[in-house]
């Protein structure tokens, strides 16, 4: 378990090596994208433009053109193809996959917005599981915690003020979302089957409450805070030596040459 509030996010560097002992994360503040939204667009496969256009408001289309096509931008520097050529496919539970002819190496992703942040996480040869949230206002945080959390989760908050509370929430809650992203069952697990564990004011892992297994001791599982108000985590299925945080920055959006 590695628990790493404060990782600092810095500028990409311009050439990326990812091992099979290392996590990348990107963060990516989304108004700043506006301007490359054209561009951003015509990376997108047709199935993707046929979902943006059923967004309603501007703003939700943008903001689903932006994440998709920068997770495009970013798959394309680990795996030297162009981002319009990259091709997905799906498992049963609707986790996205890059398809076999373009991933030789067994490159994993996952990514989640919330709000002006998208975080992406690519990992090698194991899952990897990311969320992020806005920490905000909960007005009925109680009933949230009885449907959601264990008797054991839900101790941990007793003798906490509202606003930690509320922040505690968040940091639960992106573990959990984390975790099930990470087993490829994000959409068919629910967040009442994931304990997070505590010691001492320190997470120490997560486990299926179902299948009652400690399997997570050896995953590597992150706590962040990747930008004032909100609350992040990364899970992935192994041994991690070492966790780069890199933010996107307006350079990473321009074309490069197509492979």
């Amino acid at each position: 378990m590695l628990d790493s509030l404060n990782h600092s996010w810095s500028p990409a560097p311009p050439k990326i090596e990812l091992t099979s002992k290392e996590i990348h994360l990107w963060l990516a503040p989304l108004e700043s994208m506006a301007p490359y939204i054209g561009f951003l667009q015509s990376t997108l496969a047709p199935d993707e433009m046929e979902r943006a256009e059923h967004f309603h408001y501007t703003k939700d289309r943008n903001c689903y053109i932006a994440t998709h096509g920068l997770l495009r931008k970013i798959l394309s520097r680990y795996i030297n193809i162009s981002p319009e050529r990259i091709r997905f496919q799906y498992n049963i539970h609707g986790k996205p996959y890059l398809k076999p002819l373009h991933n030789k190496a067994e490159l994993q992703f996952n990514m989640s917005h919330s709000f002006d942040f998208a975080l992406y996480g690519i990992a090698y040869n194991d899952e990897i599981g990311i969320d992020i949230e806005q920490i905000s206002p909960i007005p009925e945080i109680d009933k949230l915690m009885d449907d959601y959390f264990t008797v054991e989760e839900k101790s941990h908050f007793k003798m906490l003020s509202l606003n930690d509370r509320i922040e505690k929430f968040f940091r639960y809650w992106t573990l959990k979302e984390a975790y099930m992203k990470a087993k490829g069952r994000g959409l068919d697990l629910s967040v009442s089957q994931v304990e997070v564990q505590e010691e001492s004011g320190k997470f120490i892992g997560l486990i299926d409450v179902k299948e009652k297994s400690k399997e997570t001791s050896h995953w590597s599982i992150y706590s962040l805070s990747p930008a004032a108000g909100y609350a992040a985590a990364a899970v992935t299925k192994k041994s991690c030596w070492n966790l780069s945080c890199w933010q996107i920055t307006h350079p990473d959006l321009l074309p490069e040459g197509k492979g």
